[in-house]
This record gives C-alpha cells, structure tokens and sequence, in this order.
C-alpha cells in the first residue's frame, strides 16, 4: 500500500475567511518534510506512523480554520456583520 501526505491547498488548507493559503502551505510543506525525515530516520513509512503529520497540521493551525469558518457563517448570517468586516 502506497502513502502519501498532502500539503497546502491540495490538502485543502485555505482559509474560508480570507481566503489565504499560503502561510498554511508552507506550514504543511514543513510538516511533512519533518515527518518523512522521521520516517526514514526510523525506517518507518507506514501509515500508522504518518499519521503523526495529521496530528501535527491539526495541532498548529487545525483551529485557524475552525474559528475562521464560525467567523464567516457569522458574517454570512447577519448583514451588519459583513459590514463591519468590510
């Protein structure tokens, strides 16, 4: 069985307030770099062990896109909102 890890907006790491990507792809990139390197530095490329990467994005910013989707379904949600954001 073949593993991979996903990184930046293929991962689907966009901000859906902003829009911003980029911080995250550079984040992602460095995160799976780290643990691939791990990987083979304990000749472990399972997926068991990759699951560290998962781990790892959630722990940094997995709460940036939390906080940002509740902000946009606010500002979707009520008009006065989306006013003051603009």
């Amino acid at each position: 069985k073949e593993q991979c890890l996903v990184i930046g907006e293929a991962a689907g790491f966009v901000d859906p307030l902003t829009g911003s990507s980029l911080r995250y792809a550079f984040q992602s990139a460095d995160i799976a770099a780290r643990t691939i390197a791990q990987g083979f530095d304990k000749n472990n490329l399972s997926e068991t062990f990759l699951k560290k990467y998962q781990i790892i994005w959630k722990e940094k910013f997995g709460n940036d896109f939390y906080w940002s989707d509740k902000l946009r379904q606010l500002q979707q949600s009520y008009p006065i909102v989306d006013a003051l954001f603009s």
